[in-house]
């Protein structure tokens, strides 16, 4: 889902302070002011680029992930699930297999998150039912809570919150029941956690201590939103045009922007020079113009961050984007790979044709392991 964009007006002042000799505090004033602008333009350039690369993904690459490549995917998984419980299998080999499964299952996620949930239960339930073929009665016991406790973790990951799972010879079924109730409320509230405005936690820019500067900054608010009331317009046209500044003055106090609120005071109120001297300690506004100037550098980040595509898909989309061509190219990749996934599970007919695979994945596992360990 793309994340709404709410657009700071144009900015067009270059400068808060316009005296002929501003001193230090004035100058910094000025410096914060151009670099607020300047950060504001590109987080909003940010947020429009990502939106339109998560939009081109949704139509063009996510449905052929979903339709060719998630079947297939899950349908191995499934088939090395199933071979999982073999008793002939030796610890190693599991091992391997633990590993191969977690690396699909990661693929999954990429598509499905949910289908990602239930493969990781399922798992531990198979790991559970492996692990008590070989122990007596009271170690099944110790191992029953320590994996009670362990799927008590997982549901508290997953939904963060406490739950407690099925007390009793519990299973997948239990616990992806226990999921199915819970997975759509999950959803919701990591829909909510994504802000529409795509910024990130507030801190708190405006003091909040009745200071002259807070009053200051109120009056600002107050004196503009007198002159932009929309009640004040009889031509419908002009109404709406104020309704759209009224909207971002509301936005900018909503979320502390100390510098749109000024910016819209001087636009539309007062465009002359900035008269700070006498309502507060002009320290205070440099405090509060460095506090947000680092409030939209963190945004910039977290907005990436909590982003729902990978870097690696955002750079093929960003070359999508400016050669349409590639897109025909991932496509056939991912057609491809659906392709080596069902041949793979084809040729997976019974143990003695997987463990030659095991055996291959565990050199090179070791390979991996020896290459990190001497490079560290």
């Amino acid at each position: 889902m793309s994340k709404k964009i709410i657009k700071t007006t144009d900015l067009q002042i270059s400068n808060i302070i316009q005296t002929a000799k501003p001193n230090a505090t004035q100058k910094k004033i000025n410096n914060l002011w151009k670099k607020i602008q300047k950060q504001k333009r590109k987080n909003e350039q940010q947020q429009i680029e990502l939106n339109n690369y998560l939009t081109l993904y949704q139509e063009v690459i996510y449905p052929v992930k979903q339709k060719t490549v998630l079947p297939e995917l899950v349908n191995l998984i499934e088939r090395l699930m199933q071979l999982f419980e073999r008793k002939s299998l030796y610890e190693w080999h599991r091992d391997v297999m633990v590993s191969w499964i977690s690396r699909l299952q990661e693929e999954v996620a990429d598509i499905d998150e949910g289908k990602a949930n239930e493969i990781e239960i399922k798992m531990m339930d198979l790991l559970k039912k492996v692990t008590m073929y070989r122990l007596t009665k009271e170690e099944q016991q110790d191992v029953e809570q320590d994996l009670q406790k362990g799927m008590e973790e997982i549901l508290l990951e997953l939904f963060g919150e406490e739950m407690e799972s099925p007390k009793d010879n519990w299973s997948f079924e239990d616990i992806a029941e226990m999921m199915q109730e819970k997975q759509q409320q999950f959803f919701e509230n990591m829909q909510d956690e994504f802000h529409e405005d795509g910024s990130s936690t507030k801190v708190n820019i405006i003091p909040n201590n009745n200071s002259d500067f807070e009053q200051w900054i109120q009056k600002i608010y107050r004196r503009t939103a007198r002159i932009l009331h929309p009640d004040k317009q009889n031509d419908d046209n002009k109404k709406e045009v104020l309704q759209d500044i009224m909207s971002q003055l509301n936005h900018a106090k909503d979320n502390q922007d100390v510098a749109t609120l000024i910016e819209l005071y001087m636009t539309h109120v007062n465009n002359s020079n900035l008269d700070i001297e006498g309502e507060f300690d002009s320290k205070q506004l440099v405090a509060s113009l460095s506090l947000q100037l680092n409030q939209l550098q963190n945004d910039y980040d977290e907005f990436l961050y909590e982003f729902p595509l990978s870097e690696y898909a955002i750079s093929r989309l960003k070359t999508i984007s400016k050669r349409p061509k590639e897109k025909q190219v991932w496509l056939e990749e991912l057609a491809e790979e659906a392709k080596n996934y069902k041949q793979l599970r084809q040729e997976m007919t019974s143990l003695k044709k997987l463990k030659p695979m095991l055996k291959e994945r565990y050199e090179q596992q070791k390979i991996v392991y020896l290459n990190n360990f001497f490079i560290d």
